[in-house]
C-alpha cells in the first residue's frame, strides 16, 4: 500500500490486527466488520479513524465514500463469486487505487473456477478456493489491472500452515 494522504478501507477488519499494518499508510483509516465483538476490540485498539458495523455487500453498495486503497485479509474466503465484490470495490475506489486481498488457492488445481475447500474443517467453516485464473479475469471486467500475485501464509495454527494467495489490483 502507499504511504500518507491515503484513505485506506480495512474491510472485514475484526479486532484490527491488519489494521495495525495499515496505520501509518493512512491519513484516514476505516474498518467494516460484522462482528459487534470484534469491532469492540479493534476500537480499545485505536488504530481505526472510523469503525462501522455492516456486512461487506450492503456497505459496498451504500457507501458514498471514496478510497485510494482497499485491503481485505481472510474475508473474501467466505465468498464464492466474486465478482460483484470486486465490482463494488472497483465502484468505490478512486482511479489508480488499488485493493489487496487474500483467498485460498483452488485446492482442486482448477485455476480458472471456484468451489469450496477440499480441506473439511475449512469447508465446514463455510470457505471457498478461488483459482488464480479466475480471480484475473474478473479483475479485468471490473476495470482493475493485475500488479501482484503470489502465495503467502495466509494463517498458521496448531502447527499447520494454511497457504493463501495475495492478489494486488489496480483500478482503472
Amino acid at each position: 500500500m502507499p504511504r500518507h494522504g491515503n484513505r485506506i478501507l480495512d474491510i472485514g477488519c475484526g479486532t484490527g490486527l491488519v489494521g495495525g499494518l495499515l496505520r501509518d499508510r493512512a491519513a484516514h483509516l476505516a474498518g467494516i466488520d460484522l462482528s459487534e465483538a470484534m469491532l469492540s476490540v479493534a476500537r480499545q485498539k485505536s488504530l481505526h479513524d472510523t469503525l462501522v458495523r455492516d456486512d461487506l455487500a450492503s456497505f459496498l453498495s451504500a457507501t458514498a465514500l471514496r478510497f485510494d486503497a482497499v485491503a481485505a485479509a481472510a474475508v473474501l474466503i467466505h465468498f464464492g463469486d466474486l465478482a460483484t465484490i470486486l465490482q463494488s470495490v472497483a465502484n468505490i475506489l478512486d482511479p489508480g487505487g488499488l485493493f489487496a486481498f487474500t483467498v485460498y488457492p483452488n485446492d482442486k488445481g482448477d485455476r480458472l473456477g471456484f468451489g469450496p475447500c477440499i480441506n473439511p474443517e475449512l469447508a465446514n467453516a463455510g470457505c471457498f478456493s478461488h483459482g488464480s485464473a479466475y480471480i484475473e479475469a474478473i479483475a479485468e471486467r471490473s476495470g482493475f489491472k493485475l500488479l501482484e500475485q503470489g502465495e503467502v501464509v495466509h494463517e498458521f495454527s496448531a502447527g499447520h500452515i494454511e497457504m493463501g494467495l495475495l492478489t494486488v489490483l489496480q483500478c482503472r
